[in-house]
């Protein structure tokens, strides 16, 4: 899945996948904030250097340079015209560079007219919100929170509004999945880690398998969170011609306060020995 190798030349400068073509295809999402080679300061053509605002950040799933261009990837980039909207990029040459979101406006997002991968679509993508695996490197600024979004897929499902599934805290302070429909609220579904949020850097691990088998745990422990999650038989519709078909990274019903490093979504379950190997370099590369 992954390795090391010298050549690479984002700011983990050891540190880099092998071709797209050995990954399982189910990785749908893969924005790597650490990678400066993805990262820019306007629509995709002058890369970020430190103290930047950044207006895109490529969808390395879907990238050719990382990735096979699949429409089944969830948009192609993540993007933010508004100048006031934007995350720092913060790359000091010591560490791992990240986008740092101030909880505010801040967020970028792809949807069926930006960062789509074909004229009014999003992706030809559906997310089954009991069918995925997550992967996210984030550092919170505080450590109470309340409620921070990391990562918000929104579809909509006729009904009414858009459906949310969304990867971040909660109120509480614990890292959550809320997972629901917009037409039935009272069965949403929150998938816990049982772990409150720190300041620390960490990688947390999430997969959303039928009732009981979800998982939610930090840094490669699977006692430092939960292995018997509860989840929710819902389907994320994004290959329709919605506008409220949308991906959002850093913001949703709240903005996230903090760092961003690397996000990680793929469309399966995926094993738990491919778990193990994706783990053990995300050790490597972080902690």
């Amino acid at each position: 899945m992954l390795s090391l190798s010298s050549s690479n030349k984002s700011s983990s400068s050891k540190y880099r996948r092998k071709k797209f073509t050995s990954i399982k295809s189910s990785l749908v999402l893969w924005v790597d904030f650490t990678d400066q080679r993805t990262v820019y300061s306007d629509d995709m053509s002058t890369n970020a250097v430190h103290n930047d605002t950044i207006y895109a950040v490529s969808n390395k799933a879907y990238d050719k340079r990382f990735g096979k261009e699949d429409p089944n990837c969830l948009g192609t980039a993540y993007k933010q015209t508004t100048a006031d909207a934007r995350p720092d990029f913060v790359s000091t040459g010591s560490g791992h560079s990240y986008a740092f979101f101030n909880g505010g406006l801040d967020r970028l997002f792809a949807n069926k007219v930006q960062g789509n991968v074909a004229l009014n679509k999003l992706s030809d993508s559906r997310v089954d919100s009991d069918n995925a695996t997550v992967f996210m490197v984030v550092q919170n600024s505080s450590a109470t929170p309340s409620e921070d979004n990391a990562l918000t897929i929104h579809s909509f499902d006729g009904v009414s509004g858009a459906d949310p599934l969304t990867f971040g805290t909660q109120s509480d302070n614990n890292y959550q999945v809320w997972a629901s429909d917009q037409s039935d609220k009272s069965s949403a579904v929150f998938t816990d880690s049982n772990e409150q949020a720190t300041t620390s850097l960490e990688f947390w691990t999430i997969k959303l398998g039928t009732s009981g088998s979800s998982f939610f745990y930090r840094n490669g422990d699977t006692s430092d969170g939960t292995t018997t999650g509860l989840s929710k038989s819902h389907g994320y519709n994004l290959d329709t011609n919605n506008i409220q078909n949308l991906i959002t990274i850093g913001h949703g019903n709240m903005g996230w306060t903090g760092r961003i490093y690397e996000i990680l979504v793929y469309n399966e379950e995926l094993s738990n020995a491919l778990i193990g190997q994706i783990e053990h370099q995300l050790k490597q590369k972080y902690i």
